[in-house]
C-alpha cells in the first residue's frame, strides 16, 4: 500500500521502501516514524540525512535518467548491506520517487532472481507510475545481464 505523503511505501515491508526524496526535516521525521533507518538518496536537491543519525549513500542521477549499471550495483550493494546484513530498514529515494527509485527498485529485485521484466511490473504494480522512461526499462534489463553474467563466472559453491 502506498501513503500519499512523500509517495512513501514499503517494497519489502519494514526492510525495503521507496520514496521521494526528504528536502526538509519532517521528511526525515517521516521516515523515522515509519522505522526507516538507511537512505539512498539520487536527487541533488534533497536533503541529507546523516546529520541525523541515517545511514546514507548519495549517488546523484539526473531527473528523467537511467542510473548506470555501476551506480545501480553501488546502489544495490548499499542496499543489500543494509538491509541483509544490518538489517536497517531502508529507503531509496528521488525527486518523485518513481522514475530512479522504481529503476533501482526493480534491480534490487533482479539481483535476488527475479526476471527483469516482472521485477519491472511488480514495481509498477506497487507503485504506480515507477520507471518512468525506455531508458530507465533498459537500465533494469541490462542490469539483468550483468547479475547473470556475474553469476556465471562464479564458481560453484557461491552461486
Amino acid at each position: 500500500m502506498q501513503d500519499n505523503f512523500r509517495n512513501f511505501s514499503w517494497i519489502l515491508p519494514g526492510a525495503l521502501a521507496g520514496a521521494m526524496g526528504p528536502t526538509e526535516r519532517r521528511h526525515l521525521i517521516y521516515l523515522e516514524l515509519n522505522d526507516v533507518t538507511a537512505i539512498v538518496r539520487m536527487e541533488e536537491q534533497t536533503i541529507s540525512a546523516e546529520p541525523w543519525g541515517f545511514e546514507e549513500l548519495f549517488d546523484p542521477v539526473p531527473d528523467f535518467e537511467a542510473p548506470s549499471v555501476e551506480q545501480i550495483d553501488r546502489i544495490i550493494n548499499f542496499v543489500e548491506q543494509q538491509v541483509e546484513t544490518w538489517e536497517r530498514p531502508t529507503v531509496v529515494t528521488c525527486a518523485a520517487g518513481i522514475g530512479r527509485t522504481g529503476t533501482i527498485l526493480a534491480s534490487y529485485l533482479v539481483n535476488t532472481g527475479w526476471d527483469a521484466d516482472e521485477a519491472i511490473s511488480y514495481i509498477r504494480q506497487l507503485r504506480p507510475g515507477s520507471i518512468q522512461t525506455a531508458s530507465q526499462e533498459e537500465a533494469v534489463r541490462e542490469y539483468a545481464v550483468f547479475v547473470k553474467e556475474r553469476n556465471d563466472n562464479l564458481p560453484r559453491r557461491f552461486r
